[in-house]
């Protein structure tokens, strides 16, 4: 299968790639497959979103309550990070599961980039991931930077049963 994998140009901000939103213009722009990062909330909750610091690299607060521009979503529970929104309301973060089923309603492959959480280097971890994976009948591939913990988390992806893992190697 040939891939064509959208991703947003370097200086836009990744929100619109790792969304709802993000995987339909993606589906209709004729793209075969979506990058989809992947952070991890401090109770365990896989969601998609390129920045361990979303407010302060992608401009998402919470609405409700004061936020501190630096708090990490690996510090935070999913009721909180399930309220973050763009300023202008449009963009929230996701869970993956939620990500994976409209990729499969758009039959769309999603390219899943562990971030630098340690939790991302176990099999456990890729195991819920598989499951998620055969609940929503979505097709998956996953790719981690070495400088990420990448050959751990490729490790462990292929042990939970993701075929096509890979290493992306600088130079």
């Amino acid at each position: 299968m040939t891939r064509r994998i959208y991703h947003v140009p370097h200086g836009t901000p990744y929100h619109q790639e790792n969304s709802l939103r993000g995987i339909r213009k993606a589906a209709a722009e004729g793209y075969t497959s979506i990058d989809l990062d992947m952070q991890m909330t401090k109770d365990g909750v896989i969601v998609g979103t390129h920045w361990g610091q979303p407010m302060l690299r992608d401009g998402f607060r919470d609405p409700l309550l004061p936020l501190a521009r630096k708090a990490r979503v690996a510090d935070m529970k999913w009721r909180r990070v399930r309220r973050l929104r763009t300023k202008d309301g449009g963009y929230r973060i996701q869970r993956l599961e939620t990500l994976l089923a409209e990729c499969a309603r758009l039959d769309i492959e999603a390219v899943l980039e562990p971030k630098s959480d340690p939790r991302f280097r176990t099999v456990a971890t890729w195991q819920r991931i598989r499951v998620m994976q055969r609940v929503a009948k979505a097709r998956i591939a996953a790719y981690a930077l070495p400088e990420l913990g990448g050959a751990e988390s490729m490790k462990a992806a292929k042990e939970a049963g993701v075929k096509d893992a890979w290493v992306i190697r600088h130079g």
